[in-house]
């Protein structure tokens, strides 16, 4: 069963007024932050390896997103953004009218990065798209592993074993063709390389 609905909300003092009894707190994200693709033309709304409509409640204030560059200038791109959102965004939560700030620097391209990658003070995060939901969360992972490999000297085995009592893989959307997961490590749980 499909259900459509076009509704108007406002926020006032820092919350979204759903109804007389229900004001939920604004968090707002980004919803669609993206550099060119190498070879092809993508729709903004579309993800992948160079970021997109990913739909990561992670993308927000105070977050650095990392991402590649295939092209001169990169040609970042934002736009989608909400008022707050819940993970697995299956129906489209309330976008607002945004004045976004941002810094933009050139980074070393990391060897073992091919999906975008997040940073907060206290987490690292890589985000996956796929047409399967399950290889996105498993990429996702693996790349939190590879990136504690290459950036932290831990060994492939102790990330991955630290990792499956402490990271959250978690679903940023099924809303669109290709499904989007996070995979988050808590910097505090990072092993010390040996």
């Amino acid at each position: 069963l499909e259900t459509y609905a076009c509704t108007k909300f406002p926020v006032e003092d820092g919350h979204v007024v759903f109804d007389e009894e229900t004001r939920i707190p604004v968090r707002p994200l980004i919803g669609c932050i993206a550099t060119a693709p190498k070879y092809e033309v993508i729709l903004a709304r579309r993800e992948g390896p160079y970021g997109g409509n990913m739909d990561c409640n992670d993308v927000s204030a105070g977050s650095t997103v990392i991402l590649p560059v295939n092209v001169d200038g990169a040609l970042l791109y934002f736009g989608d953004c909400k008022a707050a959102m819940s993970d697995g965004e299956i129906v489209n939560a309330a976008e607002v009218g945004t004045r976004i700030t941002a810094r933009a620097s050139v980074r070393p391209r990391p060897k073992a990065m091919s999906w975008p990658r997040i940073e907060t003070k206290d987490s690292l995060m890589s985000v996956v798209s796929d047409i399967s939901l399950a290889t996105a969360c498993r990429q996702s992972f693996r790349e939190i592993m590879l990136w504690l490999e290459e950036d932290h000297g831990v060994e492939r085995e102790k990330a991955a074993l630290v990792m499956g009592l402490v990271a959250h893989v978690r679903v940023c959307q099924v809303s669109n063709t290709f499904h989007t997961a996070r995979c988050e490590m808590p910097r505090e749980f990072i092993p010390r390389a040996v």
